[in-house]
């Protein structure tokens, strides 16, 4: 029950040797439910003892991705630190940089790319963390990526580039950001038009 943020009782049990990845019905360790609830001194505790960071819940997700999902800046930052694996995926194929994009959960993104974050994976619907920053307007997010080095030209599954999706949703300061870089401007979508139709 480390997820209700009891960080004595858990401190106490770890001490006295209890097994720390055990799972619950929904698959998760208490570190997944510290991390998906939030209580940033449990999960601490839980890493500082060696719980395994990298176990999935039924969703697939792990600690870090939850942490990225909810916003949990402070314990996604104390798992990237005690080498959390950055790069692995739910059951929709979407990676803690993935959420943390959508999300705009900026200090999370910033961290999880400065760490070496796979810039380009995709998910289900074949968004990168790029498509999805320039689809919900997060510019710092964006500019990190592109600053980076992640691919600017990258498809989705209605064949639309993080650029056409600022042409699409007026998300000026990332286009400009994306045309400085090089993105291609007349990259066409699956009903044919560019940033610019």
């Amino acid at each position: 029950m480390a997820g209700y943020g009891h960080t004595e009782i858990a401190k106490t049990l770890i001490a006295a040797g209890a097994s720390l990845d055990e799972k619950d019905s929904h698959q998760r360790t208490a570190l997944i439910n510290a991390a998906l609830e939030g209580k940033t001194e449990t999960a601490k505790s839980l890493i500082a003892a060696g719980a395994s960071l990298d176990e999935k819940d039924e969703d697939q997700k792990t600690a870090l991705i939850w942490a990225a999902y909810m916003g949990r800046t402070e314990t996604a930052k104390s798992l990237i630190a005690a080498g959390a694996s950055l790069d692995e995926k739910d059951r929709y194929q979407r990676t803690a940089l993935i959420e943390a994009t959508e999300y705009g959960r900026t200090e999370i993104a910033n961290s999880l790319i400065a760490t070496g974050a796979l810039l380009d994976a995709i998910d289900d619907a074949q968004m990168t963390a790029l498509i999805w920053a320039a689809l919900k307007g997060k510019t710092e997010i964006a500019k990190s990526l592109i600053a980076a080095g992640a691919s600017l030209n990258e498809k989705d599954e209605y064949q639309r580039t993080a650029l056409i999706y600022t042409a699409l949703k007026g998300k000026t300061e990332i286009a400009k950001s994306l045309i400085a870089a090089g993105a291609s401007l007349d990259e066409k979508d699956g009903y044919q038009r560019t940033a610019l139709i």
